[in-house]
């Protein structure tokens, strides 16, 4: 982008979506990289304007991993942001893809048959359920700040609510603690920063020297 492009603006918002790269690739499909993100904040900088930033949470394939990358991603820029929760909308690929899975947190009848199917319930049954079902959850899509369901293959909605709030934070701590409380691996390269596994290093040391 020209730097004189910029020139009659004060003002340029951002969607940068995530600062993982897997997460930009697999999920958000828009042919754009951190990296990109990054290139875009620099020049708006360079030009005397203070980039505005969106970020989600609760991508599909997205995990804790996914998360500290995009919150080293605000900390390394000093952006302040509060994500929003992925939310599918009706139309897009991402509610095509997980429709049925989308439809199921609105209707327990739903995830009960796909399940346990019932061969005694007609297919004209279960669509007109599932066209009932449908008009529930866009009832439900108020705006993206709102929480409609969730697309998340790892994180349920409680998670998300939590992630969401200590993402707005930039607490990483937090995140980490979460990550052990529910039982979430993450990569090696995030143990330096993690407290709980530097207070496992520190006992297993000192256990070892005594």
């Amino acid at each position: 982008m020209p730097t004189d492009f910029l020139a009659s603006f004060t003002f340029i918002a951002i969607g940068g979506e995530s600062g993982s790269d897997k997460v930009l690739k697999e999920d958000i499909q828009k042919g754009l990289t951190s990296a990109d993100n990054q290139r875009a904040i620099d020049i708006l900088k360079s030009s005397g304007i203070s980039p505005s930033m969106t970020f989600m949470v609760g991508n599909p394939n997205e995990n804790i991993d996914d998360v500290l990358e995009t919150v080293m991603f605000l900390i390394k820029n000093k952006v302040t942001v509060n994500p929003f929760i992925c939310t599918p909308y009706p139309g897009t690929k991402i509610f095509m893809d997980n429709q049925d899975f989308i439809l199921e947190q609105y209707d327990e009848r739903l995830s009960i048959l796909n399940k346990n199917p019932n061969p005694k319930i007609s297919q004209e049954q279960i669509k007109k359920m599932k066209d009932e079902t449908l008009q529930k959850f866009l009832l439900s899509l108020n705006n993206a700040t709102d929480y409609s369901c969730t697309v998340s293959k790892n994180f349920d909605f409680a998670d998300l609510i939590a992630i969401k709030h200590f993402m707005h934070l930039c607490d990483t701590d937090k995140l980490l603690k979460l990550a052990h409380m529910r039982g979430w691996s993450h990569q090696k390269k995030w143990d330096e920063i993690c407290p709980v596994c530097k207070a496992e290093n520190e006992i297993a040391l000192t256990t070892t020297i005594s």
